[in-house]
């Protein structure tokens, strides 16, 4: 426990920010370094629905969504205060979702993922759209959250390398944690060798990692 923020240790992490920012990857960093489940928005709608978000925002309209967006958000953070990494929620801060977070940063630990805006891939093409939507994003999302985690870009690498950049990033974000809950740095990747829970391979042509395309949360 924390004596400071007075948390047991167990409390779901929230991860939230600006679109492209990189929470999914880090929720999964987070959950297999912690053991926690990952519970992602958009899997958990399509799960629900049938359909993607877009593609429900398309055919039913934007404030059938939000009713349903409500919904779904209110009965996750009913269910799972404890034990899990939710990520993709609250994609837009309006009046009750604000209110939500605010209650949730008084018992959980809402973080805000803070990525530079150029790494954005839509960034080029709409330079001054994305920088004031970021702009904005960032200033409220900061008013609901109680810690900021800056997700560093790793300097360009190429083919077996990328890996490598995504380890950098996991170390840099499980010692983060590992300051959010007051406990030592000592595991600093998302398998302890000395840890009795299965872990698992997953083999994959050497080509694709060799492509600088490739989307590493695939491997998920």
């Amino acid at each position: 426990m924390d004596p400071r923020r007075g948390y047991q240790g167990n409390e779901s992490l929230i991860l939230v920010g600006f679109v492209g920012a990189g929470k999914r990857t880090l929720g999964l960093i987070a959950s297999a370094a912690l053991q926690r489940e990952l519970i992602d928005y958009d899997v958990l709608f399509k799960q629900t629905t049938g359909v993607q978000p877009g593609d429900y925002i398309d055919t039913c309209g934007p404030e059938r969504y939000q009713l349903l967006e409500h919904e779904i958000t209110t009965d996750v953070i009913e269910r799972k205060r404890t034990g899990a990494v939710l990520v993709g929620f609250f994609k837009v801060l309006r009046g009750k979702e604000s209110m939500t977070l605010r209650e949730l940063c008084k018992t959980n630990s809402v973080i805000l993922i803070r990525r530079d805006i150029d790494r954005h891939p839509d960034f080029l093409r709409h330079q001054e759209k994305f920088t004031r939507a970021h702009h904005v994003s960032n200033i409220l999302y900061g008013r609901c959250s109680n810690f900021d985690f800056f997700n560093v870009t790793q300097p360009d690498g190429e083919g077996i390398r990328a890996p490598l950049k995504l380890k950098q990033t996991e170390r840099d974000f499980k010692r983060f944690l590992n300051s959010v809950f007051g406990q030592s740095s000592r595991l600093l990747h998302s398998a302890d060798p000395l840890s009795i829970s299965y872990t698992h391979a997953l083999q994959v042509p050497l080509s694709w990692l060799g492509n600088v395309k490739s989307d590493l949360s695939e491997l998920e």
